[in-house]
């Protein structure tokens, strides 16, 4: 309302709205960095799996262990 009532001057409206713009690019940024993290987390987690199943095996008689549904709701 104040830039369409002409309250302020437009170039401190441009500026501002040009400090927001730099902010929403660093937000993006820092979103797409924390993206890229997860993904590389998850893909380490997804590799290591195999050898986590080898080492349960190879401790449990060549049997990985029976998932039970808990049947109580807490």
């Amino acid at each position: 309302t104040d830039i369409k009532d002409n309250a302020s001057e437009t170039s401190e409206w441009m500026i501002l709205i040009q400090q927001e713009k730099e902010e929403i690019r660093i937000l993006m940024d820092v979103g797409h960095e924390q993206q890229k993290s997860f993904q590389q987390g998850f893909e380490e987690f997804k590799n290591s799996l195999p050898g986590v199943e080898q080492l349960i095996r190879s401790r449990n008689k060549g049997e990985l262990p029976t998932i039970i549904k808990d049947t109580v709701n807490l």
